[in-house]
């Protein structure tokens, strides 16, 4: 009965240690900043298959955005950043055009349990993308004006 015992409360012991936060990776808004209203008035977001050449287009849409008291704003990407794809950010209000590509991601795990992390508890994190030919480095899209 104490083997018994033992084992239950080993058992619950292991699976308290797992912290079970949600670890989401996928990018699912483009941060903007120092863009004022008329900036953001018409700003078209368009996806490339992740070939380089911005010649195969996969979809486009019209996204409507509004300025943060602080200045910035975000730029939703429907369906979320795909790493394998590329984007056009066209913005008519300032006739600028961004263009992101070359995502590299880390994969790491979320919660840490021991002694094992089952496969399903990894995500990706961004650790660098290229805009307009400039390689960022940061854990988020993000374009200044």
């Amino acid at each position: 009965m104490k083997h018994l015992f033992f084992l239950i409360s080993l058992t619950f012991l292991l699976n308290a240690c797992c912290t079970k936060k949600f670890c989401e990776g996928t990018i699912y808004d483009i941060n903007l900043y120092n863009f004022g209203a008329s900036d953001l008035d018409t700003v078209i977001v368009i996806r490339y298959a992740g070939d380089d050449t911005f010649r195969k287009l996969l979809d486009s849409t019209r996204v409507y955005i509004t300025e943060q008291s602080d200045g910035s704003s975000t730029l939703p990407v429907k369906g979320g950043v795909n790493i394998n794809e590329n984007y056009k950010i066209i913005m008519y209000g300032t006739n600028l055009e961004y263009r992101i590509m070359g995502l590299q991601t880390t994969r790491k795990g979320c919660n840490s349990c021991f002694p094992i992390r089952p496969a399903s508890d990894y995500y990706d994190v961004l650790d660098n993308y290229n805009l307009n030919g400039e390689l960022w480095t940061r854990e988020d899209i993000s374009i200044w004006r």
